[in-house]
């Protein structure tokens, strides 16, 4: 919500073919002129401490008794962003951009981190590219690869589930 129909293109929790792990589940992925945006969103409540070379991250419920570590999302979202330059190679590198949102429930205590951002930001985070990097030609090509990535690869979410275990040990 937000941005343009016109402009942008919004897919949703998309699964893509991936060389290095077999599969990328990517939550949300704009498609404008002005680049690829990607999309990892977390539904995390309480404070976040991370920065952007930290394997993991740290979520602290109120009370500081309970703590739970997470994949750095930064870190998970470039592997995202290679299985779509694998998928789009004439794509200038430049036109990817990572975009990390969490819900409002948390706060982070760590320095701020680029495109690291409250959902209630992520708007203004896309809108704040407006350098055309993507022609009218590469992005009717890039839609319609997505489209067809849509329709006819078919990984389950168990085969990703699989995929990523495999991966990680």
């Amino acid at each position: 919500e937000g941005l343009s129909y016109k402009d942008y293109f919004i897919f949703n929790n998309l699964t893509i073919p991936s060389s290095h792990n077999g599969s990328s589940q990517i939550d949300h992925l704009v498609v404008s002129k002005f680049g690829i945006f990607v999309i990892e969103s977390k539904d995390y409540k309480g404070w976040i401490f991370g920065n952007k070379d930290q394997e993991q991250w740290t979520q602290s419920l109120p009370g500081g008794n309970n703590k739970f570590q997470f994949q750095n999302p930064i870190r998970q979202n470039w592997s995202h962003i290679m299985s779509l330059k694998a998928l789009f190679p004439s794509i200038p590198e430049n036109a990817f951009q990572s975009i990390v949102v969490f819900t409002d429930s948390c706060e982070f205590k760590t320095d701020p981190i680029e495109n690291v951002v409250h959902s209630e930001e992520i708007v203004g985070c896309v809108q704040k590219y407006t350098e055309a990097k993507i022609s009218e030609e590469n992005l009717h090509l890039i839609l319609g690869k997505l489209s067809y990535v849509c329709q006819t690869v078919d990984i389950s979410h168990e085969q990703h589930l699989e995929n990523l275990h495999a991966s990680h040990s």
